[in-house]
């Protein structure tokens, strides 16, 4: 029966290295922003229930330190892809649910950006690799987005306002 408990520790420890690499490669992304995308509502409920499930379900079935520092990992984890979308330099940082990490897209591999206002807020949708990507940003940075990308997108006709 110990054995079982150290295999099970193990498993713990590894997973939690799993989650940790994967959030610092994940928030070492959002530094690289120089527009960070708006967070949904959606998103930060989704957060706040997964914070309780995870501890519910450490509370009732762990009870141990390892499990709550991978109770706490899994939800960073997850907010970790969301707080690190955002346009770079010269990448668009997406979240892709097939995907354990941030995806990258170089502006040269956009086939098409589609710009919509909303009332307090406006959408990015970038079309790339057969997909489409959609981004969240506040209307105060409007202007400042849009020169930004067409100051660093050599083809200015993939833009759509």
């Amino acid at each position: 029966m110990a054995n079982r408990e150290y295999i099970r520790e193990i498993m713990k420890i590894i997973i939690n290295l799993f989650f940790i690499i994967v959030i610092i490669y994940n928030l070492n992304k959002r530094r690289q922003n120089l527009f960070h995308s708006y967070i949904p509502i959606t998103t930060k409920i989704s957060t706040i229930l997964l914070l309780f499930i995870a501890i519910f379900i450490w509370y009732k079935y762990d009870y141990t330190i390892l499990g709550f520092i991978l109770a706490l990992l899994s939800v960073i984890f997850f907010i970790s892809f969301f707080l690190s979308v955002g346009i770079s330099e010269n990448l668009f940082f997406v979240f892709m649910p097939n995907s354990i990490v941030i995806k990258e897209i170089p502006f040269n591999e956009v086939k098409e950006i589609v710009i919509k206002d909303d009332k307090h807020d406006f959408n990015l949708f970038i079309r790339a690799y057969g997909d489409e990507f959609f981004q969240k940003y506040d209307i105060s940075k409007k202007e400042e987005i849009i020169s930004s990308l067409e100051s660093r997108i050599f083809d200015k006709s993939i833009i759509k306002k």
